[in-house]
């Protein structure tokens, strides 16, 4: 496969049939490939350093959102008309659009369901805040990003109090 910089999989542009085939190749691979996202949130969470319940709570609306209506489906809707510049028969595009939904249907709505309900498993033991300073040492490495990124021995409280005072 080429690789090739997009924002989202329904912006994979499809320059030719590889392009079609390769995506339609990374749709069935979803599943596979969330079950080790899984695995890594869950890993998180068991030491102590999973999602905050509000970003769960977040994560898990936009999951079923992504699943509430299949045939309104981002990735269905819009795969047709992407095929329109590959210059296709009829029939080839009709296959093309049964291998998407089916792919789609196999893969991607079961991978995005795995993950709700592994993120709604995590709900009761999340904790409330999930700012990394609420973390053992997470102020200190705070102070250390800030030093690295900026250059500065100055508190972030002190740049932003200098940022103020240069402002008015």
């Amino acid at each position: 496969m080429r690789r090739k910089r997009y924002d989202g999989i329904w912006q994979y542009p499809f320059d030719d049939v590889q392009d079609l085939n390769d995506y339609i190749s990374l749709l069935n691979l979803v599943d596979d490939y969330f079950s080790d996202l899984i695995a890594f949130e869950n890993a998180k969470a068991a030491a102590g350093y999973g999602m905050c319940r509000t970003a769960l709570l977040s994560a898990i609306e936009d999951c079923e959102a992504f699943c509430a209506d299949i045939g309104q489906n981002m990735l269905i809707e819009v795969f047709p008309e992407k095929l329109n510049a590959l210059h296709l028969t009829d029939n080839e595009k009709q296959a093309y659009i049964k291998e998407n939904a089916s792919a789609i249907k196999s893969s991607v709505l079961p991978a995005y369901k795995n993950v709700i309900e592994a993120l709604t498993k995590q709900l009761d033991t999340a904790p409330e805040s999930g700012s990394l300073s609420s973390y053992k040492n997470g102020s200190n490495y705070y102070a250390y990003l800030l030093k690295a990124a900026v250059g500065t021995d100055k508190t972030a409280e002190d740049l932003i109090a200098q940022t103020e005072h240069n402002l008015i």
